[in-house]
């Protein structure tokens, strides 16, 4: 009987092609905008960062330990929402610092345009009252000249350019990519990135991520099939994927669910769109309402009830709603393995040492339970997997060609 395999992959799939991880992607992130000389920009995403960087250290935390870029993107959305979030009744001031940078200097030629509306008498009334305004709003950072949220558009459009891959390094992903093909198994990632699209172009093959035929709500569809598709499908959205543009249509009096619309990232104009992202950040977005991100959970929870084996490629197992899934599909029928392909998984014997509240405690549990208790009364112990599972400490490459070549 042939095994049915899943693949989850999570961003240190991608290391290898070139891309950042997500905690190297918001240093990356921040150079971009240095480079570009975007000084209020850069100042209000060195405020974010320096706020989360000293609470995490006034919790026990490493001050010199880079930030989860997701975790950064989804403060600068809560941020630019903070007047509509849940939180902000029982918030009786929010952090001088933070509140701060939405407050801006005026414009280098606020003084020269005031000086000329006293003394030029052709400077009209109107020019005048817009002139005042436009102080005012500089001033005030008020809605909607609010300095978060101009930070998270222009981190979609950083995002994409850093997220850019080049084709000729993606070659290490084309085992898995032609088995998937070829056997019609399910990949699924949790990167926004385009290397599985690109190295899958590069043979021939063409991708099939079900976002054109989503039909709304918690249905999915896969449209195209045999051994020239591949079926991908992206949990937390893609950085060429966009709201689309035109109103929805209503259906029978009510507006249905806006579409998901894929861009061309080659075309300039497209890289630098400024509309609506169908992308989720951070914990707090894993299960929005909005958009397909539930009904692709859903049919990666259907996909892994017909799997015998999923194999984890560079996740670090920190996302809970992704765990939740798996933790279902393993407990639920006896006999489920697991493959983790990771350079960093710890060895059973120092997980005692680690502190769930830090580390992800699935990680810990599900490395525990893959391996069989050791015979602490031997002189040297050993780790022995229990039989089926699989722990590849090494890179994607090494693994995937280990795990899917001819």
């Amino acid at each position: 009987m042939t095994e049915k395999v899943t693949v989850l992959l999570g961003a240190g799939a991608s290391v290898e092609a070139g891309l950042p991880g997500s905690r190297q992607l918001t240093q990356e992130v921040a150079e971009r905008y240095r480079v570009a000389q975007n000084p209020q920009t850069l100042r209000t995403l060195n405020a974010v960062a320096g706020a989360m960087i000293a609470f995490d250290a006034s919790r026990g935390g490493s001050a010199f330990e880079a930030l989860d870029v997701e975790r950064l993107f989804s403060a600068v959305e809560m941020l630019a929402d903070r007047e509509s979030v849940e939180l902000t009744p029982f918030v009786a001031s929010w952090q001088p610092g933070i509140e701060g940078t939405t407050k801006r200097g005026l414009p280098s030629f606020f003084g020269r345009n005031v000086q000329k509306a006293v003394f030029d008498t052709t400077f009209g009334t109107q020019a005048i009252e817009r002139l005042f305004s436009e102080g005012v709003r500089a001033l005030s950072g008020g809605s909607p000249d609010n300095a978060f949220a101009d930070l998270r558009d222009n981190l979609v459009l950083v995002l994409r350019e850093v997220l850019l891959v080049d084709p000729s390094k993606t070659n290490y992903l084309l085992p898995l990519v032609q088995h998937a093909a070829s056997d019609n198994f399910l990949i699924a990632t949790l990167n926004y990135d385009l290397a599985l699209e690109t190295a899958a172009k590069s043979v021939g093959l063409t991708v099939d991520t079900g976002i054109s035929t989503w039909p709304g709500g918690l249905d999915w569809e896969w449209t195209q099939g045999g051994e020239t598709s591949m079926r991908l499908l992206k949990l937390h959205g893609s950085i060429d994927w966009v709201y689309e543009q035109s109103a929805s249509s209503r259906v029978r009096g009510v507006q249905r669910e806006r579409a998901i619309e894929q861009l061309d990232l080659t075309d300039e104009r497209s890289l630098y769109s400024r509309r609506p992202p169908g992308l989720i950040f951070g914990q707090r977005g894993r299960l929005r309402s909005e958009g397909p991100f539930l009904a692709m959970l859903l049919e990666f929870a259907r996909a892994l009830e017909s799997t015998d084996r999923i194999i984890i490629v560079g996740y670090s197992l920190r996302d809970t709603h992704i765990n939740s899934v798996i933790r279902t599909w393993y407990t639920r029928k006896p006999g489920r393995r697991v493959t983790l392909v990771d350079p960093g998984l710890p060895m059973p014997d120092v997980l005692h040492t680690w502190d769930r509240e830090k580390h992800p405690g699935f990680m810990i549990d599900l490395i525990e339970e893959m391996y069989e208790k050791p015979d602490w009364s031997t002189p040297q112990v050993t780790h022995v997997l229990k039989p089926g599972h699989q722990v590849e400490r090494c890179g994607a490459g090494i693994a995937l060609q280990a795990l899917f070549a001819d």
